[in-house]
């Protein structure tokens, strides 16, 4: 059963360009990174574009095969300085009182739509 995180949050009003550049960054981080990114079965990112409040939220999921995948991830990058700096531009962008971090499993995947 693959295990979803799904962070989400707005960006603080006028930063909407530093957030693309910090998101762009996290979706490349795997691609150098290979010992890292075996962890990551997918990583997708989205931008609210109709409803909900606050408007503008964005969303980062990132599929896992398993909870220890996920930890085994995270251990990895934990001490890593290239992340830390972009965990830490990320966090500068984004208003704080929004964000949510979530770790969804999925439920009858073998009855999803995917192509």
């Amino acid at each position: 059963m693959a295990v979803f995180l799904i962070d989400t949050w707005v960006p603080f009003k006028n930063r909407d360009e530093g957030n693309e550049r910090i998101v762009k960054r996290i979706l490349q981080y795997g691609a150098k990174h290979p010992e890292v990114s075996k962890y990551v079965m997918s990583l997708r990112y989205f931008k609210q574009s109709i409803g909900g409040n606050p408007p503008g939220r964005r969303v980062l999921i990132t599929e896992f095969k398993s909870l220890s995948d996920m930890d085994a991830f995270f251990k990895e990058i934990q001490n890593e300085p290239e992340w830390q700096k972009i965990s830490h531009e990320w966090k500068n962008v984004m208003d704080q009182t929004t964000v949510e971090t979530m770790i969804w499993n999925d439920q009858h995947r073998k009855l999803w739509t995917e192509k």
